[in-house]
């Protein structure tokens, strides 16, 4: 489902050769909130650390600092103890949010 409240628009918006990148990154987006969603309910932290990392990696590179800078924080924690405490899973069903945010800016950006 994406939260259309508060839309998360990317830094990038304005560039037309990123435009369309972001459309396909809003499914990039959609397919690692459901890896997430399941990796929480398994308590798989290997798993969720691999997919943390690609969104740390991949936000800022499409103009999203703030899924990046969740993620770094979430990828931080695993350092310290790789296993879902209640503060990761916390964070992770924020950076969820997050993500459905974005995606709900790229939907504004498909109907423009």
């Amino acid at each position: 489902m994406i939260s259309n409240e508060n839309p998360l628009i990317s830094a990038l918006v304005s560039d037309p050769d990123m435009q369309p990148l972001l459309v396909e990154y809003a499914d990039d987006l959609l397919t690692e909130e459901r890896q997430l969603e399941e990796q929480l309910r398994l308590e798989d932290a290997p798993g969720l650390k691999q997919t943390i990392h690609r969104l740390k990696g991949s936000g800022g590179g499409y103009g999203y600092p703030e899924i990046s800078r969740l993620a770094g924080e979430i990828h931080n924690a695993f350092h310290l103890e790789l296993k879902v405490t209640e503060d990761i899973e916390s964070k992770v069903r924020a950076l969820i949010l997050l993500c459905q945010r974005a995606r709900a800016g790229i939907a504004l950006l498909k109907r423009s």
